[in-house]
Parts: C-alpha cells; sequence; structure tokens
C-alpha cells in the first residue's frame, strides 16, 4: 500500500530499487561497456545500487539528513522514544554497509525481539520497505499507553513510515540522474 502514494514512474523506480535492478552505473556497464562503473556524484568507487544509497556526495547527505529531520519530527507524534530511537539508528547508521549491530540493553523486552528480528532479516531491508513483523507488536503496544495521541492504526503507521523511506529512494535516485 506504501507504493500507492507514488506516481507510476516513480512506482517503478522503487520496485526495481526492491528488486536490485535500478539501471545504475555497474548493471548499464554490463551491457553498455562505454558507461563507466566509477560513481558519477563522489567519483570515487564503483556505483552499486548500495552506492547510491550511502553515497557521502554533498547533495546525497544533504537528502539523508532532511529525511532523518523529518522522521525526528514526525515519528514522536506516532510512535514512543524507543520506538524512534530504534527506526532512525536502524535505517541511518545499522543498515549501512559493514554496520555492526549491538542491541541496545535497555529495551523493553518487545522492543528487544523487534530489534533481533529486524537484525535477522537485515537492517538494510528498512530502504526496501521490508520490516520485521515485529515492528506492528511493538506500535501496537504504544498505541495501548494512556498517554498517545497518534491517530494511526499500527498498519497505517508503517504503512506511512514506508511511504517516507520510498520518498526518500525516489530523491536519492532523482539526484543521481542530475549528476
Amino acid at each position: 500500500k506504501a507504493l500507492e502514494n507514488l506516481d507510476f514512474p516513480n512506482r517503478i523506480t522503487v520496485l526495481k530499487f526492491i528488486w536490485g535492478w535500478l539501471p545504475v552505473n555497474v548493471k548499464v556497464y554490463l551491457y553498455d561497456k562505454s558507461v563507466p562503473t566509477k560513481c558519477a556524484a563522489c567519483k570515487t568507487v564503483t556505483e552499486t545500487q548500495e552506492h547510491m544509497v550511502w553515497c557521502p556526495h554533498c547533495q546525497r547527505v544533504a537528502i539523508h539528513e532532511a529525511f532523518q529531520k523529518d522522521l525526528e519530527e514526525w515519528l514522536p507524534k506516532h510512535t514512543p522514544e524507543e520506538m524512534k530511537t530504534l527506526l532512525i539508528r536502524g535505517l541511518f547508521e545499522w543498515a549501512k554497509p559493514g554496520a555492526d549491530f549491538e542491541l541496545p540493553s535497555n529495551l523493553s523486552p518487545t522492543a528487544r525481539d523487534t530489534c533481533l528480528s529486524q537484525a535477522q532479516l537485515g537492517w538494510d531491508q528498512l530502504w526496501c520497505g521490508r520490516m520485521s513483523t515485529w515492528w506492528m507488536s511493538l506500535q501496537a503496544e504504544a498505541l495501548e499507553e494512556p498517554t498517545n495521541v497518534s491517530n494511526y492504526t499500527c498498519e497505517t503507521f508503517i504503512q506511512m513510515f514506508i511511504s517516507r523511506v520510498f520518498h526518500t529512494i525516489v530523491k536519492l535516485r532523482q539526484q543521481r540522474c542530475d549528476v
């Protein structure tokens, strides 16, 4: 359902990203040897799909920073601090290639199980909209809190979160094409 928030061309971009078939330089080079494999933005490493997300080029870093700022403003309105922190760390720290995942020691049992479940799936999978089903449990727990002010159901929250991730993928891809 998160894909429904995108127009058709951007939906195709996200689907190609999920399937690992975005036409990044390393893929295009397979059928057109005139295309350089280096990233056009940073010009330092082979441009893979993973690199497109994590390229240190200043414009891509700015997209990441804007996305993180958006999440830091949006998440507290719909989920507790613990879940907000885990989602942000998951996307911007644990999902990076070669990142070490250390389970925070002060987690609730449901949050602990959620982290372990997502770690088994892969933190990088958050960028593809693949979230462990334990996120629903953690959000359901939060919705039961008397201090909850969100009008989202668990399912709506997850869809809105994934929509934000997908919009960021589209922005990263557009920036890549603009270079």
